[in-house]
């Protein structure tokens, strides 16, 4: 039995598909040329979570007119080789191209997490993005502003937790940490340091942390920090992510003592 997807596109036997079987669905709704693009471009890499409510992709001039259909956005733009890609098997547009198209409608929170999780996963291009940027597309100045702010290959920002607690530290009215500094008496590299006060915040991540060797390694650089003098917090995603307040009180109380300055 063939269930109707979009127009000339079809599931075999039912609708109920995975999200990279409706991607690949709104790529053949698309057309031929067709790539996911913006935000579903960055999903489909890895860098932002996917709504999975509407997909968008990209056809190059001349294959179709842009537009709404179903559950499926159709952008028309040209398309070199240096734009396109494939993740999964599925054509998509390249990490550079789909962070600058997704700049032109998305918050920059949203551009500047997708730029953090592509070093994360060494996927972070400046020449690429660079190239994207000179070609003056919508898009272009989000990601100016993003960079000049912060330029990615300039940070040490490996994951969201940590880009989530350095806008945390400057609500606290804390100065920016060292991120990832080598502390080569001790052979480690705490994830946020201020090295003056002797203080250390650490990941404490359920999905990365888990099991009983990492347990014990972070157990023991925690110690051995304080040994050395070093106070040590260590915060869950869910503790930057939903408990801010609490979480801010801890970092200034840490960072100032009992006597914490006014809040501006």
């Amino acid at each position: 039995m063939l269930r109707a997807l979009d127009r000339n596109v079809y599931a075999v036997g039912h609708r109920t598909l995975t999200v990279d079987g409706w991607r690949w669905a709104a790529v053949l709704a698309g057309g031929e040329a067709a790539r996911l693009s913006h935000g579903d471009g960055l999903a489909a890499w890895g860098l932002l979570a996917s709504s999975g409510s509407r997909f968008h992709v990209t056809v190059p001039r001349g294959t179709r007119r842009s537009g709404r259909r179903g559950r499926v956005h159709v952008h028309v733009s040209e398309l070199t080789a240096e734009d396109v890609g494939v993740v999964r098997g599925i054509p998509v547009t390249s990490v550079a191209r789909s962070i600058v198209d997704h700049a032109a409608t998305a918050a920059p929170e949203r551009i500047e997490e997708a730029i953090d999780q592509a070093i994360t996963l060494g996927l972070y291009d400046q020449t690429s993005i660079d190239a994207q940027l000179a070609r003056a597309r919508p898009g272009t100045a989000v990601v100016r502003r993003v960079l000049a702010g912060r330029h990615p290959q300039a940070e040490a920002v490996k994951s969201r937790w940590e880009r989530r607690m350095l806008r945390l530290v400057r609500e606290a009215g804390l100065p920016r940490p060292e991120v990832n500094a080598w502390l080569a008496d001790l052979r480690c590299s705490p994830d946020l340091l201020w090295r003056e006060r002797r203080l250390v915040v650490e990941w404490d991540s359920w999905e990365f942390h888990r099991g009983r060797a990492a347990f014990e390694h972070d157990r023991r650089q925690t110690l051995d920090l304080q040994a050395a003098g070093f106070t040590v917090l260590r915060f869950t995603w869910r503790h930057v992510h939903g408990d801010r307040a609490w979480t801010i009180g801890h970092l200034r109380r840490a960072y100032f003592g009992p006597k914490q300055p006014r809040s501006r």
